[in-house]
């Protein structure tokens, strides 16, 4: 009996899955505060060459329901750094990461972005939140 059991959930949750769809190797996700959605964060094998644009899928999710909302291809983010809200429709994302060290940091990239349904609303640089180079960590991540 538990052999049936083993072998029908098998072959049913081939049925159901769906590798076409999945760009990547390596997914993690992230609930919303009160966990009525979720985040579904796809990266791609750096080994595969290509478009860096290429390598990430963000997808949010409706817990409940396990129906995909709306998502955005093409983003790379940190764990840490994505934040979805609890309507199902916004979402932050924080680059915990800079480019370059210093005063060679670049300043004109965006370190926080704000989207609605995969929409950009706005970002902010270093410059537009007023960060002094001096202010940033100095740890290694």
């Amino acid at each position: 009996m538990k052999i049936t059991l083993l072998a029908w959930f098998f072959i049913s949750s081939l049925a159901l899955a769906d590798p076409s769809d999945e760009p990547g190797d390596h997914i993690f996700t992230i609930p919303s505060p009160a966990n009525k959605f979720h985040v579904v964060q796809t990266v791609r094998n750096w080994k595969t060459g290509g478009n860096l644009s290429q390598f990430g899928r963000i997808q949010v999710f409706d817990t409940e329901s396990g129906t995909e909302v709306w998502r955005m291809d093409g983003i790379l983010a940190d764990q840490q750094g994505i934040l979805p809200a609890d309507d199902g429709v916004h979402l932050v994302l924080l680059e915990s990461r800079l480019r370059g060290t210093g005063n060679a940091v670049k300043r004109d990239v965006p370190v926080l972005r704000f989207y609605a349904h995969s929409r950009l609303v706005k970002s902010y640089t270093l410059d537009d939140l007023n960060i002094s180079s001096d202010k940033l960590s100095r740890g290694v991540s």
